[in-house]
């Protein structure tokens, strides 16, 4: 066993089975004199395997919001609505996309930030040029792209608000609810295990 609160904590559940007396892996519990001692200790033991084994990046990626993946044709202009997602949990934001256009020869920067309904801003993240992934689509001289960033930040439960620095070339579509279209993915965030 390489992770030593497994093996502490696998010790300390065959101490509590067998009553104590007990020495394995350079650890020596001596007998225990009750059953509340042994019920003790096994619980401590069970605690200490789930802090071993506890991995907030192990939990499963999940799509949070997706206002990218529509059939309507795309337009730009300031966003008419907020582009606004719900959590009922934390989350760990893994990665935020946002459709843009811009002119074919042009070079563009910017960011994208994340504000809680409470007025807390996470972010912004700068957008860098090797981010950008060509689109499928172009229309003579404008292309379309997407600004991509992976916060890896928690957020907190509640409602947020996408915020893009290059709001007026933000592309949306009626399916989009005239929101910028956007796309986040994120991890659940805690002892998920545990229920929350």
């Amino acid at each position: 066993m390489g992770n030593p609160l497994l093996m502490i904590g696998s010790v300390c559940i065959l101490a509590a089975i067998v009553g104590g007396g007990l020495k394995a892996f350079g650890i020596e519990l001596p007998a225990l004199q009750s059953w509340g001692r042994q019920g003790i200790l096994a619980i401590f033991g069970l605690v200490l395997m789930v802090a071993a084994n506890y991995n907030p990046s192990s939990a499963q990626e999940v799509v949070l919001f997706d206002d990218i993946t529509n059939n309507g044709p795309e337009f730009s202009f300031d966003p008419h609505k907020p582009a606004e997602f719900s959590v009922p949990r934390p989350y760990y934001i893994t990665s935020i996309w946002n459709y843009h256009w811009r002119y074919a020869n042009e070079i563009t920067s910017g960011n994208i930030g994340l504000r809680r309904d409470d007025g807390k801003v996470f972010g912004p993240w700068e957008v860098s040029e090797a981010s950008y992934q060509e689109g499928v689509i172009s229309v003579g001289e404008e292309v379309i792209i997407i600004w991509e960033v992976k916060p890896n930040t928690e957020i907190s439960a509640g409602t947020h608000t996408i915020i893009d620095s290059g709001n007026r070339k933000w592309l949306l579509n009626e399916e989009s609810k005239y929101r910028g279209m956007s796309k986040i993915k994120g991890r659940p965030a805690g002892w998920g295990i545990l229920g929350y």
